[in-house]
């Protein structure tokens, strides 16, 4: 008893032959995309320049962060330090 072959159906010859004509349509498309940045090339569009001023409330808002973040770190170092220095204790916190 041999090893039957699975054959292809129908529908698998059918895609696989679509899969070859995509191939062979990527093949071709390098050169347009070659064309496409030959002409980007030749276009220029200009970028547009940054402008700080846009956004008025972001320097606020990041001044705002760091001064909450630093004092979350100042605090969190404080309590550390009374914790080192037995000013006050937490049951099943030693230092």
């Amino acid at each position: 008893m041999g090893m039957n072959k699975k054959r292809k159906t129908r529908k698998k010859k059918v895609l696989s032959d679509l899969h070859r004509k995509l191939y062979l349509a990527r093949v071709v498309i390098p050169s347009v995309k070659e064309e496409t940045a030959d002409l980007r090339e030749k276009i220029k569009i200009p970028q547009p320049a940054i402008v700080i001023n846009n956004y008025p409330y972001l320097v606020k808002d990041i001044t705002n962060t760091a001064f909450v973040t630093v004092l979350i770190i100042a605090f969190q170092i404080f309590l550390f330090l009374m914790l080192k220095f037995h000013v006050i204790t937490l049951p099943g916190i030693n230092y």
